[in-house]
């Protein structure tokens, strides 16, 4: 069913879901709100603490990539109380799944929140982290008309629906400066200004997460700016000229403290964004200004350096992993772990030396580290392949040697290889390293070679004990 007649399917599902409830809280976040036509799904709700039926409200629809409905509402909550918005997080999106939950998520929560709420449909919002923010873009995609635009984090197109010229959309993008996904929202960033589509792209200190809530707030600011633009909603000349004033305090900071590319990219955004809305006088000098001192020519060229480098880094490092055999065993390991030179970046990561160089290194580190640990393993074991397996986790395990899932990946290899001796104790690392679910592990399939073992049933005996007795009814 397209987006667009849910509306339709909204209002007429309201005569019937009328039902006395108690109301919903305001000004918190309500952490699971069963949607009532389907049992099965629910969402984090936040209403701000002045709603009230008598008017609509715009809402944002939040896809987490592993249903992590009220944290993800929470990064949005102070934005939302500021500007009068309704946030709907779902605790059913998720990401990497064989079938893709999300259109089903978003559905339910459409539903849902149109028959309980009075909603604006002219502004209607959806923010997605990782896989959701892919599923965000492909829902927008759709359903062009319906939603006003798409708060993209982490990620950015989905494969099969690359930006294409007259693409009806407007998308806030943003990564950290060490996601594996970095590069690929600066080249978004180009493509989108190439094509005309109204964007903007921001990074953050974190890696592959949920920006913190001034960055979200930033979102939401920008999709205020948009709103007046397309008007979806009434020119505030003081909330444009307190925006402006803050955009150019930010990117005076970022100028002063020598990011120079940076600062001209933000002067670049204001300029973009504010024209026809306020006087862009401000952000365009500054811009000629820097345009005309040779720094910000070397910074450009060093940012195209740094990201070439990373794309091929990337390009290859598939075939290095692929190339690692059983037969090798540790061996193969070895050769990866030099092939890709892993001691380095993680020397790079730590140095004091460049930013652009320290950041690319923790960057690249991240994205073997994400293939070794999950994608790569996931894949072997489907095939039956436990062995090699294996020899991802370990590359892993010397990228992040302290990520207690990784050991836990491991010890799960080692059994389904036969292993039993090496599973254990890559179980034993696990729990030194901090993982502390004793019934996950009781009940985990893979590890049905081990259930006889001493050291297995000691391992979960002592993340009971350490657990405490279980209180309550």
């Amino acid at each position: 069913m397209k987006l667009e007649a849910l509306v339709t399917l909204a209002t007429a599902l309201a005569a019937w879901m009328a039902v006395a409830e108690e109301p919903l809280a305001r000004g918190a976040v309500v952490a699971k709100v069963a949607c009532r036509d389907d049992n099965g799904q629910s969402y984090a709700l936040y209403l701000p603490v002045a709603y009230t039926p008598e008017r609509r409200w715009p809402i944002l629809y939040v896809l987490d990539a592993r249903g992590r409905g009220a944290p993800a509402a929470e990064r949005f909550r102070e934005a939302a109380e500021s500007y009068g918005w309704v946030v709907a997080s779902s605790n059913n999106s998720r990401s990497d799944e064989a079938v893709d939950p999300n259109t089903d998520a978003m559905r339910a929560m459409w539903r849902d929140t149109h028959a309980r709420l009075s909603l604006d449909d002219r502004r209607i919002y959806v923010a997605g982290f990782s896989g959701g923010a892919r599923a965000a873009i492909r829902l927008a995609q759709q359903a062009p008309s319906t939603i006003a635009g798409v708060i993209a984090c982490g990620a950015g197109f989905p494969p099969e629906l690359p930006p294409a010229r007259g693409l009806k959309l407007t998308i806030f993008g943003v990564a950290g400066e060490t996601d594996f996904n970095y590069e690929e929202l600066q080249a978004l960033d180009a493509t989108l200004a190439e094509i005309q589509v109204p964007h903007r792209v921001e990074a953050f200190e974190g890696a592959h997460e949920w920006p913190p809530p001034e960055v979200c707030r930033q979102a939401v600011e920008w999709m205020e700016v948009q709103a007046m633009k397309e008007g979806r909603r009434g020119k505030d000349e003081a909330l444009l000229q307190a925006l402006m004033s803050k955009g150019l305090d930010g990117a005076a900071r970022l100028e002063h403290s020598g990011r120079v590319l940076d600062a001209s990219r933000a002067y670049q955004a204001l300029e973009r964004d504010f024209d026809g809305l306020v006087d862009v006088n401000q952000p365009r000098q500054a811009l000629a200004r820097m345009r005309g001192a040779p720094a910000l020519g070397e910074a450009l060229k060093a940012r195209a350096g740094t990201l070439r480098r990373e794309r091929e880094y990337i390009a290859r490092a598939p075939s290095a992993l692929a190339q690692m055999t059983a037969e090798e065993g540790t061996g193969g390991v070895r050769r990866v772990l030099a092939e890709l030179k892993i001691a380095e970046l993680k020397k790079s990561a730590t140095s004091a030396g460049e930013r652009e160089e320290r950041l690319m290194a923790r960057r690249l580190l991240e994205s073997v580290f994400v293939q070794t640990s999950f994608y790569l393993p996931r894949a072997l074991l489907e095939r039956k392949d436990p062995r090699r397996a294996v020899l991802s986790l370990l590359v892993a395990a010397e990228i992040k040697p302290e990520e207690p899932y990784v050991w836990y990946g491991l010890a799960r290899a080692r059994a389904l290889s036969g292993d039993k001796g090496e599973a254990l104790k890559a179980l034993r690392r696990a729990v030194e390293a901090g993982f502390h679910d004793a019934e996950a592990l009781a009940t985990e399939p893979g590890f049905e070679t081990l259930r006889k073992e001493r050291g297995y049933r000691e391992i979960i005996e002592g993340l009971r004990r350490d657990a405490g007795p279980v209180t309550g009814s």
